[in-house]
C-alpha cells in the first residue's frame, strides 16, 4: 500500500484564517467607512435645503453592525421626529426635500468601491 504524506497543511489553515480575518476587517471598515459618508451627505444636504435643519440635522444617525449598517433618522431626543419622511417625500403643501436617498444613492455606487479597495489595502 503507497502513502502520501503532506506537509504544511497546518501553516496553509494558520495562513487562510489570518486571511480570512483581514477580509472580514477590510469589510468591517469598508461598512462603516460608507455608513459614515451617507450620515455625513445626508446632513450635509439637510443642513443647505432645508428649514427644518435643527432638530431633523441632530436626528441623522447610523447604527453600525458587524457587515451591516443602517443610516436614517433617528428619534433619539425629546422632539419626535415624524415630519422627516415629509421632508424626503413632501406632501401636497410641501415639496419634496430629499436628503436619504440621494445619500443612499452614493452608497449603491461606492460601496462595492469600498469593499475591493479595503480588501485590496489589507492583502
Amino acid at each position: 500500500m503507497a502513502y502520501i504524506r503532506i506537509r504544511g497543511l497546518k501553516r496553509l489553515e494558520a495562513d487562510l484564517e489570518r486571511v480570512t480575518k483581514r477580509i472580514e476587517r477590510a469589510c468591517q471598515e469598508a461598512v462603516k467607512e460608507t455608513a459614515d459618508h451617507v450620515q455625513n451627505n445626508a446632513k450635509r444636504t439637510v443642513a443647505a435645503n432645508s428649514v427644518h435643519k435643527g432638530n431633523l440635522l441632530r436626528g441623522i444617525d447610523k447604527v453600525v453592525f458587524r457587515y451591516d449598517a443602517e443610516v436614517g433618522v433617528f428619534n433619539t431626543g425629546p422632539v419626535d421626529l415624524y415630519y422627516a419622511h415629509f421632508v424626503e417625500y413632501g406632501t401636497s403643501k410641501m415639496r419634496a426635500e430629499p436628503f436619504m436617498r440621494p445619500a443612499a444613492a452614493y452608497a449603491r455606487v461606492e460601496f462595492p468601491r469600498q469593499v475591493r479597495e479595503h480588501v485590496r489595502r489589507a492583502l
